[in-house]
């Protein structure tokens, strides 16, 4: 989106306004931001304020995405994968991407299998084991010694149900049927003629 602005308004401050709005927490900090655009490059906070908020602010983003990436990864992922196949023709096209989808799911669904089923996914024992080396230990200063919380091998009971291996074999358990050949789709109810040349 921001790309798109930089065609109409320009400059290092109008960047660090624009990202500061789209990567604050809270509401009323990106109201602050928001503010401050308005006074500074009024056409910029106008442009910005055309997209819904849910698209780009992650003040505003649904919370149950379990992420703070301000950028969708799964559309650049799938853009890219269309750049392969968008030279195709249609009907090839959407077979090819059918195919591409069934081998990404398949090889997911292979790699879980290694995986401890009733464990966290192996990123997610990553970042365990790297909060237990760096903060495993700490130093009371005042207060009870016996309020204490240890984050031990059992820690996974504190993740999201998001980071089990359950719910990645759950995502990728679907199937998708292959594109059926075309002698065997519904007839056209009507003709739709191309345009004049």
């Amino acid at each position: 989106m921001f790309k798109n602005m930089k065609k109409y308004y320009k400059g290092a401050h109008l960047e660090r306004l624009s990202w500061g709005v789209a990567r604050t927490f809270r509401q009323n900090e990106k109201q602050e931001f928001l503010n401050q655009l308005g006074i500074d490059i009024p056409g910029a906070k106008d442009y910005l304020e055309k997209e819904p908020y849910e698209h780009w602010l992650r003040s505003h983003f649904d919370c149950t995405a379990k992420c703070e990436h301000i950028t969708n990864n799964f559309s650049e992922s799938f853009n890219w994968w269309i750049m392969k196949i968008r030279d195709k023709p249609l009907t090839k096209a959407f077979e090819r991407l059918s195919l591409m989808l069934m081998k990404l799911m398949f090889e997911r669904r292979i790699k879980a299998k290694s995986w401890d089923q009733g464990g966290l996914v192996p990123r997610a024992v990553k970042h365990l084991e790297y909060l237990m080396a760096h903060y495993g230990e700490y130093d009371m200063e005042g207060g009870d010694k016996n309020e204490w919380v240890s984050i031990s091998s059992t820690g996974a009971s504190y993740f999201s149900p998001y980071h089990f291996v359950a719910s990645y074999v759950a995502t990728y358990s679907g199937i998708i049927h292959p594109v059926s050949d075309d002698t065997y789709w519904a007839s056209l109810l009507y003709v739709v003629d191309p345009p004049p040349l």
